[in-house]
């Protein structure tokens, strides 16, 4: 945001985030097709994964959803995976790993919750021995942001953490807050399976994954890192 407030100083418009928006989301499709290249080691496949990305239908009305910051952590997330895969291939190096921290601290910066999703991708790649280390790298750091945003800011601002949304009835379950969520997995888990095993979310599942061919079906556990940021709209009450 501090370097989002510099830009203003250039261009005083709101058309600023706008713009800004476009371009940083359009540049997420240059990890993709670097990543689609160094896969499947075919130039033409990179492209087609490259445009596959433009045209994704949640891609495109993220763009056209008004501006949130959130969105341009897509990017930011998209080349965070690319030099995390690029650690297993040839010359890789301490570089790299610079890239790969600087990628996910970018994304934390979007917003709080990016925080899980970087944790969730740094869990995720633990396993391989390529990326142990820096993954605990970007574990302690996604950690740190979460207990900053969700626990530092809001005591030294008089609010009580997670206050932001509890009670709001558009929050759905969000709104009981974090404690109360909690607790109903520990006590009532049935409650909150009840309200995600619904036909509503199905199909919104289906919608989001289906323009992509539900490529997402082939890590499932990669794609699971997606779920604090997408995840949001199986329990919103509209």
């Amino acid at each position: 945001n501090i370097a989002i407030a510099l830009l203003y100083r250039l261009w005083s418009d709101a058309r600023l985030l706008l713009v800004l928006q476009s371009v940083v989301l359009a540049a997420g499709a240059v990890p993709v097709y670097l990543l689609a290249h160094m896969k499947l080691r075919s130039h033409a496949w990179g492209l087609v994964f490259a445009l596959l990305y433009l045209q994704t239908p949640a891609v495109q009305n993220a763009n056209l959803f008004h501006y949130h910051s959130v969105t341009l952590a897509t990017t930011f997330l998209l080349s965070t995976l690319y030099f995390l895969a690029k650690l297993g291939g040839s010359g890789s190096g301490s570089s790299v790993r610079l890239k790969v921290l600087l990628s996910a601290f970018l994304a934390l910066l979007c917003r709080e919750d990016v925080g899980l999703v970087v944790l969730l991708i740094a869990l995720v790649h633990l396993v391989p021995r390529c990326s142990r280390g820096v993954a605990w790298k970007l574990g302690a750091m996604a950690l740190a942001h979460l207990l900053l945003c969700f626990v530092l800011l809001p005591v030294l601002g008089g609010q009580r953490t997670g206050n932001q949304v509890v009670g709001d009835p558009r929050m759905g379950l969000l709104g009981l807050g974090p404690g109360a969520i909690l607790r109903l997995l520990v006590l009532d888990p049935t409650v909150v399976l009840r309200t995600l095993a619904t036909y509503r979310n199905a199909l919104y599942a289906v919608k989001l994954s289906l323009p992509v061919g539900f490529l997402c079906l082939g890590d499932p556990l990669l794609a699971a890192a997606a779920v604090p940021t997408q995840g949001g709209g199986l329990v919103y009450a509209d």
